[in-house]
């Protein structure tokens, strides 16, 4: 009977040690994910954007950007299409002369001689179908060159909003990291608790485990979300065709 009363007694003591050591692990972890949520409360985007800085990466963007580049030389093109039909009014009006050498009229004209017409005569034709044209086609040109320079400020608001919305993304990325980091931080701090406690006897190995698996997520998630802040700013510097390090 006593040797049963031990045992019963042996294995209550097991159960309320285990039972304390995993209440202590979830308060652990609890503390882990209540701080995390506490770093996600105070940590806004707002106080990492830099409206000054974003201004300087947008106008980075439309001096740089390839694509930008062509719409600004299609407009160049057509303002100069422009002014060569400008300045094609009198293409309709030719002008044109004739050469009679003295031959062609009998014979050779002494120099004595009082006639004084001349071996040259000339002439103008003018082309009204051409003329009546070129208002119309001046026109035309007008709308190209009106249509390019729309097509460019489109592209200017269409870029703007894309540095806009790349650099938010990577800010957002560098204030996960970070979260990300503590997190991890705070993790592998409590596997080394753990592990302290196994190798003097006072903590099982599946508890240990349990940690181990824990701090391995949580880095893992730290490198997934570094891998994310990198796309991110890679993304961006594709507009800016700059890196940003050139930018500061």
């Amino acid at each position: 009977m006593k040797k049963i009363l031990l045992f019963v007694n042996v294995k209550l003591f097991i159960f309320r040690y285990k039972f304390k050591l995993m209440k202590e692990i979830r308060i652990i972890i609890l503390f882990i994910l209540f701080g995390f949520s506490e770093v996600n409360a105070q940590e806004t985007m707002m106080n990492e954007i830099s409206m000054q800085y974003l201004e300087k990466l947008i106008q980075t963007a439309k001096e740089n950007y390839p694509r930008n580049k062509i719409y600004a030389k299609q407009v160049e093109i057509a303002e100069n299409n422009l002014k060569k039909i400008k300045l094609s009014w009198f293409d309709g009006l030719g002008v044109y002369y004739i050469y009679l050498p003295p031959s062609a009229a009998g014979g050779a004209i002494p120099p004595t001689s009082k006639n004084t017409s001349s071996p040259f005569q000339f002439g103008f034709s003018l082309n009204f179908g051409s003329l009546f044209q070129k208002p119309a086609l001046i026109n035309a040109q007008k709308g190209e060159r009106d249509v390019s320079i729309l097509e460019q400020q489109e592209y200017a608001l269409t870029i703007e909003a894309d540095v806009k919305e790349r650099y938010y993304k990577y800010i957002q990325q560098i204030i996960l990291l970070k979260q990300r980091t503590q997190l991890s931080l705070e993790a592998q701090t409590m596997l080394n608790s753990l592990r302290s406690k196994f190798e003097r006897g006072l903590e099982t190995f599946d508890n240990l485990s349990k940690a181990q698996i824990f701090y391995n997520q949580q880095n893992q998630d730290k490198i997934n979300t570094e891998t994310e802040m990198l796309i991110a700013k890679a993304h961006l510097e594709e507009l800016l065709n700059k890196k940003l390090e050139e930018l500061k």
